[in-house]
């Protein structure tokens, strides 16, 4: 079905940015937006985990949204990154 495909689809934009940001030096990974395909779009957070030693470890947190059939939809991935 046409949801499911969506769904697929999202979470694979979110997969793709999560690797991307990981290939970054640590000290260059920062939120964003970005439009990966008509009517998708997709936005990440980076945030210092507290307490954290050193502050060695960042959360990601990506997000995908598109519109079906007139609905917000969105998927998100999370995941923790160390120095």
């Amino acid at each position: 079905n046409s949801l499911s495909q969506m769904s697929t689809k999202a979470t694979i934009m979110a997969k793709d940015k999560i690797e991307g940001l990981k290939n970054l030096n640590y000290n260059q990974i920062t939120g964003g937006a970005d439009t990966p395909e008509a009517n998708y779009t997709r936005q990440w957070t980076v945030s210092l985990d507290v307490p954290s030693p050193n502050d060695t470890y960042k959360t990601i947190a990506v997000t995908v949204s598109w519109t079906w059939q007139g609905l917000a939809r969105n998927v998100t991935l999370n995941t923790i990154i160390t120095k």
